[in-house]
């Protein structure tokens, strides 16, 4: 199941992507701050609440600028967050990523692949885009194998934000809504 809401606002099967505000700085900073979940980021480690003040304002900011950006991903269920996922602009390539970053606790359940997935959706049906691409780190298999699972194809390895990485893309061409995954506007 997708669904567009208001607000360019997603909701699936198990999830809601809703925009991010400030008052989601608690549970964002207590993710965004786990050893492991900040091994996969630029900085290697977890964010201190700071930093990851500055990020979540980042954020905000992007949906302004870009007219889309990043969404807090809740679990639908307990209305509680697990992480986030979207789409990012990123300068030095120009290009569009997916992106996805979980709370330690909900790694391995699906949730990446439907959030990721679900933005697809969105970056190529409502926004138009011609080409999606997936970053990450090298030896982070689990994430490379749910871009593999949504579509997205393995090109090069690249160095980016001082990290090395697997880039995956997909055209708009090339993509193909799984009947699975159901989709209802």
């Amino acid at each position: 199941m997708f669904r567009q809401l208001k607000n360019n606002e997603i909701e699936t099967k198990r999830l809601l992507l809703k925009r991010f505000c400030e008052r989601d700085i608690d549970a964002f900073a207590e993710i965004v701050g786990q050893h492991e979940v900040g091994e996969q980021l630029p900085k290697g480690r977890g964010y201190t609440r700071s930093e990851a003040q500055k990020w979540l304002n980042k954020i905000i900011e992007s949906w302004k600028e870009d007219g889309f950006g990043t969404w807090a991903l809740m679990d639908k269920e307990r209305n509680k967050m697990l992480g986030n996922c979207g789409l990012n602009r990123i300068e030095s390539l120009g290009e569009t990523e997916v992106l996805y970053l979980l709370d330690k606790e909900a790694w391995g359940k699906g949730y990446a692949t439907e959030a990721a997935y679900a933005t697809l959706i969105y970056g190529f049906e409502r926004l138009k885009l011609d080409k999606i691409i997936g970053l990450t780190k090298i030896s982070n298999h689990k994430s490379a194998n749910v871009l593999t699972k949504i579509g997205l194809i393995y090109q090069k390895n690249i160095e980016i934000f001082k990290m090395h990485c697997k880039y995956f893309e997909l055209y708009r061409s090339d993509f193909q809504l799984k009947e699975s995954w159901g989709h209802d506007e």
